[in-house]
Formats: C-alpha cells, sequence, structure tokens
C-alpha cells in the first residue's frame, strides 16, 4: 500500500479488544498487542469512530461496525465537517474497518468539529461530535503514544 497508515493488520482488532465505553463516551488507550500504539473510539449506535495517529504523527480516522466485512482494497470518501464540505480522501477497507489519511489541511477542523458527516463505501454515517472533545481525544492519543 502506497499512503502510511500504522497498524493496518491490527487495526481489525479495534472493535473486538478492550471495555466497552458508554455512546457518546470517548475510550483512549493501548490498543492490545501492539505496543506505543493508542486509540481513541467513539462508539455509536450506527459506527464506531476510531482516531489513530500514524508512525509520521498525522491523523488515521477509522470507521467501523462489527457486522462489516469490508472489501480490501482503496475507496474514495467524502467528508463533510459542520456541513461544510472537508473533500474527498481515501479509505482502506479492512475486515469491520475503513481506514483513512486525513489531509494535514482538515485536521484542525475536525479538532472543533460539531458534526461529521462521512461517505463511505457502505453509507453516509452522521457523527455527532459537539461537546464530545474530539480535540482532546486526539491530544490524549498523542500522549498515549507517548507515554503519558
Amino acid at each position: 500500500m502506497k499512503r502510511s497508515i500504522a497498524g493496518l493488520a491490527l487495526a481489525a482488532t479495534l472493535l473486538s479488544g478492550g471495555a466497552s465505553a458508554a455512546p457518546g463516551a470517548w475510550q483512549v488507550g493501548p490498543v492490545a498487542a501492539s505496543p506505543g500504539a493508542c486509540s481513541a473510539k467513539l462508539p455509536g449506535a450506527d459506527i464506531d469512530l476510531i482516531l489513530m495517529i500514524n508512525e509520521k504523527g498525522k491523523l488515521v480516522l477509522t470507521a467501523g461496525h462489527g457486522a462489516w466485512n469490508a472489501s480490501p482494497g482503496s475507496f474514495s470518501s467524502t467528508l463533510v465537517i459542520d456541513g461544510r464540505s472537508a473533500g474527498t480522501f481515501p479509505v482502506d477497507g479492512v475486515g469491520p474497518l475503513y481506514l483513512g489519511l486525513v489531509p494535514d489541511a482538515v485536521t484542525p477542523r475536525l479538532r472543533v468539529s460539531n458534526s461529521i458527516d462521512w461517505t463511505l463505501p457502505t453509507g453516509t454515517f452522521h457523527i455527532a461530535t459537539r461537546g464530545l472533545g474530539l480535540g482532546q481525544a486526539m491530544d490524549e492519543t498523542i500522549a498515549c503514544m507517548h507515554g503519558k
């Protein structure tokens, strides 16, 4: 694969591993069986939103659902933040997940977002992020990676 996304093979375990968090609450912590990797997971009714930071410090936005069996490969996705287009970017399907490396210009908008609409091969999903501290979850994921 041409894009650098840390832990593609391991990422499929993100949905099943760890303690369950209540819908609307971030679960931040190490990824089992992957020293140094951390994630933040926001469980949802339709999808789980998972944030990871790759080895180059870039945000990897992940959507998952236990019933999905994503076709392997790269697909186009569309992201809308707070009702304004953030453009399209590729996502990779692996098991129950779609993972995408977020363009640098989009990351600051995600940090302070109130809502995200993400169109994936399986449909368009709305994630209400207002008041849920997406930026703080990103910061805590980075701190986790550095052992803090």
